[in-house]
């Protein structure tokens, strides 16, 4: 087979799996029925945000981290549409500290329960570690806090 040939061959493979450039279309989003989600506090800065289906109904909810040093939890509707702000929402205020900056999910307590780990504003940083009870819900108080290492002096010559 000749290289033109399979040269052809190839463009239309890859035509037909709809990997050639197409013609630009116009993207449209609908905002959801409860959008814009508001924190209550109006005094709080959103620092950063996060998402994970934190309640086990298979939509993606929203937890989020501010300068109030609260943690907010907002949960997806069985429809996806929309959210209300999960029972026991904000927690975690007792943390030392000037702000939360910083919001992960993951599985950290052994369970398939979404937990969250929260960097807060201090120095040495720490880390507080919030594990989830499957509703969308999470104890009041860090279930484990980590303190980073401070940097050594620079030792290079």
């Amino acid at each position: 087979m000749s290289t033109k040939r399979l040269t052809s061959l190839a463009v239309l493979a890859i035509a037909g799996l709809g990997l050639m450039p197409q013609a630009a279309s116009a993207l449209s989003f609908q905002p959801s029925a409860a959008s814009p989600i508001t924190i209550p506090s109006p005094n709080d800065q959103v620092n950063d945000a996060a998402t994970a289906d934190l309640d086990g109904n298979g939509n993606d909810d929203i937890v989020s981290v501010g300068n109030s040093m609260g943690v907010y939890v907002f949960l997806a509707n069985n429809e996806g549409t929309g959210f209300t702000q999960a029972p026991g929402s904000p927690f975690g205020t007792g943390s030392a500290g000037n702000g939360r900056i910083s919001v992960f999910t993951g599985q950290f307590g052994g369970d398939s329960a979404t937990d969250l780990l929260v960097m807060n504003d201090t120095y040495p940083r720490t880390f507080d570690t919030f594990l989830g009870h499957g509703d969308g819900t999470f104890a009041t108080d860090p279930d484990f806090t980590y303190t980073a290492p401070q940097p050594g002096p620079n030792t290079r010559p």
